[in-house]
């Protein structure tokens, strides 16, 4: 879905018809054009997270995690730049690597306090 979205010719989320009103209006505003790109990495952080929790995950396995993470962003705003229409922005992978390391963050802190506290 990221990619589908980082790579679709026309940066108007409005016009792909799928995406709910209240969530093209927010990220078609002008004001919100590079932030927008942290919001999937965001849950992609948290969906990584939680598998993080549940294997009992060391911090290589977050360190891997979150370069994965990077790696998609990094991919996906070098598509832009082949794309007409579409341009690439350091703001953008700054905005992807911050939401991703937000949502991997809390599941971190969570397993780091359960393993001190036993």
């Amino acid at each position: 879905m990221i990619f589908y979205l980082s790579w679709i010719s026309d940066p108007d989320l409005r016009k792909i018809g799928f995406l709910p009103g209240w969530l093209t209006n927010w990220t078609d505003a002008q004001e919100n054009a590079t932030i927008r790109t942290g919001v999937p990495f965001l849950f992609l952080g948290v969906i990584l997270g939680m598998k993080g929790i549940y294997i009992n995950a060391n911090l290589k396995w977050w360190s891997i995690a979150l370069a994965l993470l990077m790696l998609i962003v990094l991919i996906a705003e070098f598509g832009q730049s082949l794309l007409p229409f579409r341009n690439n922005d350091v703001k953008d992978i700054l905005w992807g690597v911050a939401g991703s390391f937000a949502g991997l963050l809390p599941s971190y802190l969570y397993l780091r306090l359960k393993k001190h506290y036993k």
